[in-house]
């Protein structure tokens, strides 16, 4: 019975990776900085990365339409090259975060809001830019 139940996930997942905005990736072509999200942290997402690369920055964003099943190829092609990771999320555990640091044993810069608020593209913003400078970029002791 369980092995029915995963050849349906696995046929799901491929069948969602078909679909043509299964995945929203915007940016730098070669980014140094990512964020990882989904839902309504997209459009915000979108803007800071707009502001980050007006500023020199190489950010870019990954937004699967779905979280089950993850798609972890895609998103593996993604994180793998980058300096640092951000995933902002409306809510206070950080449940992607956790996935995401768990399935591919890397560092994750959180930015969790819990007010019942959406973030502001300045909040993102700010995030990018004070990772960017630490991790990107280090300045010389």
């Amino acid at each position: 019975m369980m092995e029915k139940r995963f050849r349906k996930v696995r046929t799901a997942a491929d069948e969602i990776r078909a679909w043509p905005h299964a995945i929203w990736r915007y940016g730098h072509p070669e980014p140094e900085v990512g964020i990882v999200g989904w839902g309504s942290t997209a459009g915000p997402a979108r803007e800071a990365i707009d502001r980050a690369l007006a500023d020199g920055m190489k950010a870019a964003a990954f937004f699967p339409r779905f979280l089950s099943p993850l798609p972890e190829a895609e998103l593996s092609a993604f994180v793998a090259p980058l300096k640092a990771v951000i995933v902002p999320e409306l809510n206070y555990r950080g449940q992607l975060a956790d996935i995401i640091q768990g399935r591919f044993c890397m560092q994750i810069h959180r930015l969790n809001k819990f007010t019942g608020q959406a973030f502001t593209a300045g909040e993102i913003y700010r995030k990018i830019a004070a990772v960017y400078s630490e991790w990107v970029v280090p300045t010389s002791a």
